[in-house]
């Protein structure tokens, strides 16, 4: 079984490695979204399209890391209790 520290790099690595993945300036469209932006002349539509996109990509994994934060923080919590002797 990994270590405590283990974990905690092997974590620290991945979450890394995920955000070195994802360029800030990143424009998210399918195939089928972008020609149908194309064709309308107005800019601020497709920003806006771009915008809703990259927001409904970063709810489930805000999701995910807010659970694991408060599952992270409830576990070191049960740890102390049992090394105290509660």
């Amino acid at each position: 079984m990994k270590t405590l520290l283990q974990m905690k790099r092997i974590s620290a690595t991945l979450i890394l490695g995920f955000v070195g993945f994802f360029p800030y300036g990143i424009s998210a469209q399918c195939a089928v979204c972008r020609s149908s932006l194309e064709n309308q002349a107005q800019d601020q539509g497709v920003e806006s399209f771009n915008s809703a996109i990259l927001y409904l990509m970063v709810i489930p994994y805000a999701s995910v890391l807010i659970i694991a934060y408060f599952w992270y923080r409830y576990l070191q919590k049960k740890r102390i209790e049992e090394k105290d002797g509660r």
